[in-house]
């Protein structure tokens, strides 16, 4: 008995420090973009769910666009995690168009876990969409490899990023900055310094 509640004592711990690491993540979403940090990016259609060994969601899905990554085939399979596990378990809607972001392990695409707070239900009838426009431009100067000075902007047009490549990787000084336009970091990868503000403007680190 109090080898099992050490036990449970230590899942709950693990989940508790896994969702307070999580949660600490401070990232705008250029700021997960421009770098090339994950393996999978793109929209699909669920099309089918099905059960693994374990009894839980395994969702088969037709990939619309790819933005990051090569996924092996038109068909893959989306893993959300246990029905009863607290990490996880998220339900997606046959017939729904998902934005994913993902590793993959084995061969599902996990999605929708803990971590995972940028996967979601998405309307590719909206034009308006600036995440996909973003999701677009970042694909394009990454895959191509191009160089140049670039500004990536958001809802009203209000500036999210700034900054340089050279043959697809950040160079120089790059700029972020918090959805109402305040500087939020500043990246320079010549001296390998980061200045980090407070949504007021104010130096917070370096």
């Amino acid at each position: 008995m109090k080898i099992l509640i050490a036990f449970l004592y230590l899942l709950v711990s693990l989940n508790f420090d896994a969702k307070s690491c999580c949660m600490t993540r401070d990232f705008t979403l250029t700021e997960e973009l421009y770098k090339d940090v994950y393996q999978i990016i793109l929209t699909c259609r669920v099309i089918s769910t099905e059960k693994d060994s374990f009894k839980d969601d395994i969702y088969k899905a037709e990939v619309i666009e790819t933005f990051f990554g090569n996924p092996s085939s038109k068909i893959i399979s989306l893993q959300t995690g246990g029905n009863n596990s607290s990490i996880g378990g998220a339900r997606l809607a046959i017939g729904q168009t998902y934005l994913i972001y993902s590793d993959k392990f084995k061969n599902y695409y996990q999605c929708f876990t803990l971590c995972d707070q940028l996967s979601k239900r998405i309307d590719l009838n909206d034009k308006n969409n600036f995440e996909i426009i973003l999701l677009r431009q970042f694909s394009s100067i990454i895959r191509k490899k191009r160089s140049g000075d670039f500004i990536f902007s958001g809802l009203n047009n209000i500036v999210l990023a700034k900054g340089s490549y050279k043959k697809g990787k950040p160079i120089n000084i790059w700029t972020h900055y918090y959805a109402n336009g305040v500087q939020k970091t500043v990246y320079d990868f010549t001296n390998n310094t980061t200045f980090s503000y407070t949504e007021d403007g104010l130096l917070q680190s370096k």
